[in-house]
């Protein structure tokens, strides 16, 4: 009783556990670690070579207990940890009790106005019409991939053809005009050949510059927009003169100048069109069943999936997206985590001091970088206020009597006014802006800050009774991720204050582009399935910050091993040391599944690599995880040659 007494205490504190008390065979007593024990082995396949293969001897027994089908294409970790947090919203949003937060009864409001899907049916197309005036085209493709696929047959292109045809046809009815099939055909056939060139731009540069010019040399390098005009439409008045007179960030002005040449030889109609098809992609939910239907039409033809979105689901999303600390405050879970997240920094600063490809001057600013990088884990506490909470959302106005598409504008409304606001306010870059129920993690370059919110601090990520082998293998991990992008290809663009300048000395950053070439050729021999490789390039940050996260956190495991000693091991996996079990919990953390269809669809668009080459190749790349599991060399995780930058 007062060991485990002892040991509330130091979680209460947020101390260091050496380790968890041990009944009298050295195994863990505590409830926690047979959770842990028994999350692993359900886990794990033991047949499997791990020095072959370590992901598939990590997660083998979870795929197969989480298959995915064309319906549901992925699913991993995260997805779990998602359904948990989303259904604990959903409780709460059900609720009958009336929230004294005015900002939580805007939020619950909303979400029951999306629910309502009678009212939408009735008048969701009839609103949109009214707000455009005339038949719009509809919903675009983010890729660009399905218009240069020219010399074979085109399924996809084929089928969102079809798909804006349907839709059309609908909005002329709901419009009670006569359908010229003719006209329809030809109008959409217009947008899909501007779609086309505008894919083909797009896909001609992909090397974005970044530059600051003021809106004059914009309306010049694209003078078919009246761009003060279109800002002060949005913005509000006392932001104006800011942007009127101070320098903006334009990100790859070759595709400006490029479009703003395609669009001049353009007809004024088909460019309309397009952007209304573009604005009309916004309003879907809002519509209607029907639309739903030839939605759902679309991608069983398309991606032969049957299965739709709850609309609860559909509905949470939509309303977490632009009111992130009300659903935040909703849920309040959080861990300490502080502590490993300073083991990992300073596992980074020794090897950055080990690094010989750095000069002195060099490591000093990046030391700055590091110092001044802000650490947001959780939540903020104001959330937990209703009166703070309210005054974050002030301005905010949400009434029963409207339509969810009303409270949906009246949120986009305030929340663009509070972007643009901050241009002229003074903006602490400390503030915690993301979702705290959003599970993922971010590091963000303009504030020079690594953000851990509260839904991923849970397990099989972290778990304060955990060994501490699992919670720096999987979260401390994670940490090393995202402190490692602000010194990737492209977080290293910024300095230690978030601004975008040339900060670097110049052979340093040569040898840095050296050492990235290493990752673009290995990442880019990984074929995942036949004929389809890793996109080495688009997918380097990521590839940078995998494998450097796991070598920090491995290295700041290594010296929590040193000081307290080594930790009893779990039942059931005892022939696993601790440093074993810090991979084996780095590879659990990434355990998911993906439908062929959406892993090929990731290699194309996703920076990130599949799950399994997260795991074997980062690891193939770390010299102590061959040495924990003895692989021989020339084994697929014991290569000869291996690539590291942090």
């Amino acid at each position: 009783m007062i060991c485990f007494m002892t040991l509330l205490f130091l979680i209460k504190l947020f101390s260091p556990l050496p380790s968890p008390c041990k009944d009298e065979n050295g195994y863990s007593s505590l409830a926690e670690y047979d959770v842990a024990s028994e999350m692993l082995t359900k886990s794990m396949n033991l047949l499997i070579d791990p020095c072959e293969n370590f992901y598939q001897f990590a997660c083998a027994k979870w795929l197969l207990r989480h298959p995915v089908s064309i319906d549901q294409k992925a699913y991993s970790n995260f997805n779990t940890i998602e359904d948990k947090v989303s259904k604990q919203i959903r409780g709460i949003l059900g609720s009958q009790e009336i929230p004294k937060s005015k900002s939580i009864r805007a939020f619950k409001t909303i979400y029951h106005k999306c629910m309502d899907e009678s009212e939408i049916n009735l008048n969701g197309a009839r609103r949109f019409l009214d707000t455009v005036r005339f038949i719009p085209h509809t919903l675009g493709l983010v890729s660009h991939e399905p218009y240069l696929n020219k010399d074979k047959p085109n399924r996809l292109l084929d089928g969102y053809r079809q798909l804006i045809i349907n839709k059309i046809k609908l909005f002329y009815n709901d419009a009670n005009i006569p359908i010229d099939e003719t006209k329809v055909a030809k109008d959409v056939d217009d947008i899909i050949a501007l779609e086309t060139k505008l894919a083909e731009i797009q896909a001609a540069t992909v090397n974005a510059d970044f530059t600051r010019e003021r809106l004059s040399k914009l309306q010049k390098l694209v003078p078919l927009v009246k761009w003060s005009e279109y800002f002060h439409s949005i913005t509000p008045f006392a932001t104006h003169h800011y942007i009127n007179g101070d320098p903006i960030v334009m990100i790859n002005s070759d595709f400006i100048t490029r479009v703003n040449d395609l669009l001049q030889s353009v007809d004024s109609k088909i460019i309309t069109n397009y952007v209304y098809m573009y604005f009309s992609k916004s309003w879907r939910g809002e519509l209607g069943q029907r639309y739903e239907d030839i939605q759902q039409e679309f991608e069983k033809y398309v991606f032969r999936s049957s299965t739709k979105e709850p609309r609860w689901k559909y509905c949470l999303r939509t309303v977490q997206e632009e009111m992130k600390l009300v659903s935040g405050a909703l849920y309040e879970t959080i861990n300490a985590t502080m502590e490993i997240v300073e083991d990992i920094m300073s596992s980074f600063r020794e090897i950055l001091h080990e690094n010989e490809w750095i000069n002195e001057a060099m490591k000093t600013k990046v030391l700055n970088k590091l110092k001044l990088m802000r650490r947001q884990i959780g939540y903020p506490e104001f959330i937990l206020d209703d009166r703070m909470l309210d005054d974050y959302y002030s301005g905010l106005n949400v009434y029963e009597s409207e339509s969810y598409t009303q409270g949906k504008e009246n949120l986009l409304a305030w929340s663009i006014r509070k972007s643009f606001l901050e241009l002229i306010n003074p903006h602490d870059k400390s503030d915690f802006t993301v979702d705290p129920a959003l599970v993922n993690a971010f590091y963000s370059p303009q504030s020079n800050s690594i953000v851990f919110p509260a839904a991923i601090l849970q397990e099989p990520y972290f778990h304060q009774s955990f060994p501490k082998a699992l919670n720096y293998g999987a979260l401390g991990s994670v940490i090393g991720h995202e402190i490692t992008h602000a010194f990737d290809n492209k977080g290293r663009l910024y300095d230690a204050e978030g601004n975008l300048r040339d900060w670097w000395d110049g052979d340093v950053e040569k040898k840095f582009v050296e050492r990235s070439k290493c990752f673009i050729e290995q990442y880019s021999k990984i074929e995942v399935v036949q004929g389809v490789n890793i996109n080495g390039t688009r997918s380097l940050g990521e590839n940078i910050a995998d494998n450097g996260g796991v070598k920090q956190a491995f290295r700041a495991y290594a010296k929590y091993l040193k000081k307290f000693g080594n930790e009893k091991r779990l039942k059931g996996l005892e022939e696993f040391s601790n440093e074993q079990m810090f991979f084996i919990a780095y590879a659990k953390a990434f355990c998911g599944n993906l439908h062929i269809s959406a892993l090929i669809n990731r290699v194309y668009h996703d920076t990130h690599t599949p799950y399994e080459y997260r795991v074997n190749q980062a690891l193939a790349n770390q010299p102590e995880f061959a040495s924990a599991f003895r692989c021989s060399a020339g084994t697929p995780m014991n290569p000869a040659k291996r690539c590291v930058v942090w």
